[in-house]
């Protein structure tokens, strides 16, 4: 009996140990996806840098605002409004680098619930452009935090990867 509860006190203390590694680590996540995309560099930096264009290949993006048609420059700001589970959300992008057409950085603007930046990196390959979608996160909730490693990021990694694949199959047509 006495063992049983030692091996019960132990086992719970893992579990717990685990659990915090995963809260309280403040390293957040990241969610690389690379694609090869048969398009001139230019073309496919600008796809994915104009806002507008976002909720045609993002399965998350519902709706965007502000300056929408052109490829956006270093502190220019767009909104979002998008999917977040079963509900939506809303967050303003900030442009924080851009080095057309190679690199495009955005960060939200910090809210309660997480802090997000999402790097595109390109390069041509022959006729081809391999682009890569970094996108670095943060969650400040408890139970965001929790909830990640179970869930949430398994759910966006698939997502970023079909983000891609629409958008390779928009530049393709």
């Amino acid at each position: 009996m006495r063992s049983s509860v030692i091996a019960m006190a132990a086992a719970a203390l893992f579990v717990v140990g685990a659990a915090a590694f995963f809260v309280f680590s403040g390293s957040g996540s990241r969610i690389v996806s690379t694609v090869r995309i048969h398009r001139e560099i230019g073309d496919v930096f600008e796809f994915f840098t104009t806002p507008k264009n976002w909720p045609q290949w993002h399965p998350a993006s519902i709706s965007v605002a502000r300056a929408t048609d052109h490829s956006l420059a270093v502190g220019e700001e767009i909104g979002e409004e998008f999917r977040v589970g079963s509900g939506k959300a809303h967050t303003v992008w900030r442009v924080t680098a851009r080095e057309a057409p190679h690199l495009r950085q955005i960060e939200n603007a910090p809210t309660e619930d997480a802090r997000v930046t999402i790097t595109y990196r390109l390069h041509a390959d022959g006729r081809d452009t391999v682009f890569e979608r970094d996108m670095q996160y943060q969650f400040n909730r408890l139970r965001l935090r929790v909830l990640d490693p179970l869930f949430i990021r398994r759910h966006m990694e698939r997502e970023s990867q079909q983000a891609l694949m629409n958008a390779k199959d928009i530049l393709e047509r």
